[in-house]
C-alpha cells in the first residue's frame, strides 16, 4: 500500500506534505487516493450534463485535469462532492432588514449556513444607528455593532459545536451614523473573535476625501452627523495600520463593473473578498494552476539556456474546461436555503480563479512587482483568461441558456462587456452568457497546498522564514523549525538564477497593489489580496497608497508586521536562505496564506 500511493504521488504531483494535507482536509475516506477524489468529484460535477455520452466525456475531462493538479475546485466541492447533501460552496451573502423579525432570521441563516460550513458575508447598513427611536415598540435600536456581536457569538457556538470556524465578514457603509465605533470593533479584546470588517466606501467618498471636503452620515433620510471626510478616511487607515481591520470594500467599483447592475445590488463580499455579490448569492470557486502552464527554465552546460514559456493553448483549454465545472457545480449543489438557490439559479456566478501565478512569473524570469515587464505580462496573461472565459459562458450558453436574469439590451452596455474585443461582444449578443460573472482570484491558501504553488495573485510569502510556536499556555514563543519555499530550493538545486526572487516582505506597497490593479482589470468579480508592510511602515503613506488604489481595486486588506501583537512568522533574507539549504534541519512547503478567518480555499 505504501509503494501504491508513493507512485500514485509521482504521477499525480502529490507530495508528502500535499498528501497530509489531501487526508486531513479533503478525503472522502482515510484509504481514498488522490486519484480516487479526482475521479470522485470529476463524476459527480459531470453528472450535471444531460446527455450520457456528454457526461462521461466531462467527467473524464474533470477528472484528469484535477488527478494532474492543472485545476482544483474549491475546498468545499473537493470535500463533499458525492458526499449525502452535498453542499460544495464555500461562501454566502446574508441580508438583514432593520426590524427584529429580520434579525431574528439572520440568526437562523447564519445558524444553518454555518453548519454546513459555509463562510458569511453581511452588510448591517440597513440597520439604524444606537440610540434611534424605536416607532413600534419604543426605546432605543442598540445598533448594527451589537448585531454584529451577536452573529460573532453564534460563530463561537458552531465552533464548540465540532464543526471548523465560522469565516464572517461584517461591512458597514462609509455614511453610517455608527462609523466610526465600527471602525474601532477589532480594537475591544474579544468584542468580534471571528470576523473580518470592512468599510463599504463610495466614489463621492472617496472624491470627499480627496477634495477635503464635509460627508455626512445619514440613516433613513435623517443626518446624524458632519464629519471632514479626509479625517474620518484618517480614522479608517490609522486603524488598519494598528490592528489589520478594517479593510476596504469599494462597493462603487464593484456595482460599476456588474454585469446584473440593473438588477442586483452587489453589499457585501465573501469572507475573504474575492466575490461581491447581493443578498442571498454565493461562491462557487475553482482555480487554475498557473505553474503547470508554464515549461520549466532549462540549464545548459552550467548556464541558464532559456527561461520558461507559457503553453497558451493549455491555458485557454484549462480555462474552458473550469467555467463548464463550476457551472455544473451549481446544478449539482445541495444549497443550504431556498433563497440561496433560487439566487445562485438566477444569476449563475462562478468564479474560475488562479494559484501559482508568482512560480510562473519565477519560471519565466520575470520579477514579481511594478516593472514594465511583469505588469505587461499580467495585463496579456488575465486578457486572454477573461476572453477565453468569457467565450465559454457564451458557448454554453447557447448549449444550455443563459442565466435567467440575462437581459441583452442591458448586459451588453455593462461597461465590464463593453471592454471585451467586438468579436466577443458580437458572440455574446448572439448567443447570451450562461453566468452572470466569471472570474475571481481567490486566495486558495489551503488548496494550493496540494500542489505545492504559491497561492492565488500573492507573492512567495519568503524564500525562507522560521515559524514560531508557544510551548504552553502563558509561556514564552521560541524558534519551533525553518521552512524553505519549494520553488527557491527548486532553483538553487539546479542552479539557475535567483536574482528575480521578490517576496511580500521585500515588495512596496505600490508593488503589490499595481499587480492587483493590474489583474483587477480583467476579473469580473473581485480578488482576495493582502498587502504585507513593514512595521515601521508610515501611517502617512499609508493614507495616500490607498487613497490612490483604492478606486482601482474592489478591496483589500493591509497587514502591518506586529499588528496586534502577532509575528509568529520570521522572514529570512536570500543569502540566509541559501544557507540554510545546506544544512538539514528545515522544511520544504509553501507559506499557507491567511486571509484573515477560517477557509478552505
Amino acid at each position: 500500500m505504501e509503494q501504491e500511493l508513493k507512485e500514485e504521488r509521482k504521477r499525480a504531483g502529490l507530495q508528502e506534505i500535499s498528501e497530509r494535507v489531501f487526508r486531513k482536509r479533503y478525503a472522502y475516506s482515510s484509504t481514498e487516493t488522490w486519484s480516487e477524489c479526482a475521479a470522485r468529484v470529476g463524476g459527480f460535477v459531470a453528472k450535471a450534463e444531460r446527455d450520457p455520452e456528454v457526461e462521461m466525456k466531462w467527467k473524464e475531462e474533470f477528472s484528469l485535469a484535477i488527478e494532474k493538479l492543472d485545476f482544483l475546485p474549491g475546498g468545499r466541492t473537493l470535500r463533499n462532492a458525492s458526499r449525502p447533501h452535498s453542499q460544495m460552496l464555500n461562501c454566502f451573502v446574508l441580508d438583514v432588514e432593520d426590524n427584529i423579525e429580520d434579525i431574528g432570521m439572520l440568526c437562523h441563516d447564519v445558524l444553518v449556513v454555518a453548519s454546513g460550513g459555509g463562510g458569511i458575508g453581511v452588510n448591517f447598513s440597513k440597520l439604524r444607528p444606537m440610540g434611534a427611536s424605536l416607532r413600534r415598540k419604543g426605546g432605543e435600536a442598540s445598533g448594527p455593532c451589537s448585531y454584529m456581536q451577536m452573529i460573532d457569538r453564534i460563530g463561537d457556538t458552531v465552533e464548540t459545536g465540532g464543526q471548523r470556524r465560522i469565516a464572517l465578514i461584517f461591512i458597514l457603509n462609509v455614511n453610517h451614523p455608527e462609523i466610526q465605533d465600527f471602525i474601532h470593533l477589532k480594537e475591544k479584546e474579544g468584542f468580534i473573535n471571528n470576523a473580518n470588517i470592512s468599510v463599504g466606501v463610495t466614489e463621492e467618498f472617496l472624491e470627499a476625501v480627496r477634495l477635503d471636503n464635509d460627508w455626512e452620515l445619514t440613516h433613513g433620510g435623517k443626518v446624524y452627523e458632519t464629519l471632514q471626510a479626509r479625517d474620518l478616511w484618517k480614522e479608517i487607515i490609522h486603524a488598519n495600520h494598528n490592528w489589520g481591520d478594517p479593510g476596504i470594500f469599494n462597493i462603487s467599483l464593484a456595482n460599476k463593473y456588474s454585469n446584473i447592475y440593473y438588477r442586483d445590488e452587489l453589499v457585501s463580499p465573501n469572507p475573504c473578498g474575492e466575490i461581491p455579490m447581493a443578498p442571498y448569492d454565493c461562491c462557487c470557486l475553482g482555480s487554475v494552476n498557473l505553474a503547470n502552464m508554464v515549461t520549466p527554465p532549462v540549464m545548459q552546460d552550467g548556464d541558464l539556456f532559456q527561461w520558461g514559456r507559457v503553453d497558451w493553448d493549455k491555458l485557454e483549454k484549462t480555462v474552458k474546461m473550469g467555467v463548464r465545472f463550476l457551472d455544473n457545480v451549481l446544478s449539482t449543489n445541495d444549497y443550504p436555503l431556498p433563497r440561496i438557490k433560487e439566487t445562485c439559479d438566477q444569476n449563475r456566478r462562478i468564479g474560475l480563479g488562479i494559484m501559482g501565478l508568482h512560480y510562473m512569473l519565477l519560471d519565466l524570469g520575470i520579477k514579481y512587482g511594478d516593472n514594465d515587464r511583469c505588469l505587461k505580462f499580467l495585463d496579456e496573461l488575465f486578457r486572454r483568461m477573461k476572453e477565453s472565459a468569457y467565450e465559454a459562458s457564451a458557448d454554453l450558453a447557447a448549449e444550455k441558456k443563459s442565466f435567467p436574469r440575462f437581459r441583452k439590451e442591458l448586459v451588453m452596455k455593462s461597461e465590464f462587456i463593453q471592454q471585451l474585443p467586438e468579436w466577443l461582444q458580437d458572440k455574446i449578443a448572439r448567443q447570451g452568457l450562461r453566468n452572470c460573472a466569471v472570474l475571481t482570484i481567490a486566495p486558495t491558501g489551503s488548496t494550493a497546498q496540494l500542489p505545492q504553488v504559491s497561492t492565488g495573485l500573492e507573492p512567495i510569502f519568503a524564500c525562507a522564514y522560521t515559524r514560531r510556536a508557544r510551548l504552553g499556555e502563558g509561556e514564552e514563543e521560541h524558534e519551533d523549525f525553518v521552512v524553505i519555499d519549494p520553488k527557491f530550493r527548486e532553483f538553487s538545486d539546479a542552479d539557475l538564477p535567483t536574482e528575480h526572487f521578490s517576496t511580500a516582505h521585500d515588495l512596496s506597497v505600490r508593488d503589490h497593489l499595481l499587480v492587483q490593479a493590474a489583474a483587477q482589470r480583467h476579473i469580473d468579480n473581485g480578488i482576495s489580496k493582502t498587502v504585507n508592510i513593514p512595521h515601521d511602515y508610515p501611517v502617512e503613506e499609508m493614507e495616500k497608497d490607498m487613497l490612490y488604489f483604492a478606486s482601482r481595486i474592489k478591496g483589500s486588506t493591509m497587514w502591518r508586521d506586529g499588528a496586534r501583537d502577532i509575528a509568529i512568522l520570521k522572514p529570512l533574507d536570500i543569502d540566509e536562505a541559501k544557507r540554510l539549504l545546506g544544512e538539514g534541519n528545515h522544511t520544504i512547503q509553501v507559506h499557507e496564506h491567511d486571509c484573515g478567518v477560517a477557509c478552505e480555499i
